[in-house]
Order: structure tokens, then C-alpha cells, then sequence
């Protein structure tokens, strides 16, 4: 009833503070680990690697319960999503942290975002991390064997289509 509807509205909203803050942090490391190279390798060590990794592939909104999925498969991207993805570029300028994307399956989780978003800017800069993380023999493996190259040929065809676009 009515009751139930409040408490999932509060959850929701709950849920969208947790972003804020975790958008907030991601563009706050970001401009940090664009400045100062070192702070890349810094923030690896800390765990921001991992943690990006797996907050592109969750959503509080997800699962507050009774709340409905606010993004359909192809719909726009959430302005989040792009921070996480500019970040998850940005630490993989330092080779430092390779292995920590390798060990969190970041190469999953990339071509999953490809193969669903329509945002121009979020799959460019989401290829941009693969080819940062490309330059050794076993990134360009497991890049492979996640079907990357299947991704970004489909981005590519969906972007000729006129698919692809602003969010």
C-alpha cells in the first residue's frame, strides 16, 4: 500500500545519494590522477582499481527494492557511469595497475558496458581503457577472450547505423 510505496521512494533516494557521493569521489580521483601521475599509482594500491570495476558493474538503484530499473538496455547512460569509466582510463595510464583490472575481469565488465550503451562518449572512452590496457601480450588475451573485438566492431556498426550518440 501507500506505506510500502514511501519506504521504496526513501530507498531510491537513498540509493541516489550513494551515487552522488561515489560519482563525487570518482571525479575528484580523476582530476587528481590526471594532474599528478604518481597519485595513479597511489590510488591503485588503495583499491580504487577493484572498487570501479565493480561499482560499473552495480547500482544501488538496482536493488532497492521495489524500485524500478530507471535505464532500459540501450537507453541512456548515466552520468555516473561516464566518471567511473574516465577514472578506470585515466589509473590505467599507469601499467602499475594492470593486474589489479586483470584479477577484478575489468575486461567483462567493459565489454558488457559496450555491447549495451548507445553514449558515444562512454564507449570511446571505454575503448580508450582497453587500449591502455592493451599493451602487453596477455592484456591483448584477455581482452579477446571476453569478446572485445566483437564489442567494438558491434559499437562501430552501431555508430554507422546513427545508433550512437549523446545520452
Amino acid at each position: 500500500g501507500m506505506q510500502s510505496e514511501q519506504a521504496a521512494a526513501e530507498r531510491l533516494v537513498q540509493a541516489e545519494k550513494v551515487l552522488e557521493m561515489r560519482e563525487e569521489a570518482a571525479r575528484l580521483l580523476f582530476h587528481l590522477s590526471a594532474q599528478m601521475p604518481h597519485a595513479s599509482a597511489r590510488a591503485g594500491k588503495a583499491g580504487a582499481v577493484a572498487a570501479l570495476v565493480s561499482l560499473l558493474g552495480d547500482d544501488p538503484r538496482d536493488s532497492a527494492e521495489g524500485a524500478v530499473r530507471v535505464e532500459a538496455p540501450g537507453g541512456p547512460t548515466r552520468p555516473h557511469v561516464q566518471w567511473f569509466v574516465n577514472t578506470l582510463c585515466v589509473l590505467l595510464t599507469a601499467p602499475v595497475n594492470h593486474d589489479a583490472f586483470a584479477a577484478a575481469e575489468g575486461c567483462g565488465v567493459l565489454v558488457s558496458l559496450l555491447n549495451r550503451t548507445n553514449d558515444a562518449e562512454v564507449v570511446e572512452q571505454a575503448a580508450r581503457t582497453l587500449s591502455n590496457f592493451l599493451c602487453t601480450h596477455r592484456a591483448q588475451l584477455q581482452v579477446a577472450g571476453c569478446g572485445g573485438a566483437e564489442a567494438l566492431v558491434g559499437c562501430m556498426q552501431r555508430w554507422m547505423d546513427g545508433r550512437l550518440g549523446e545520452p
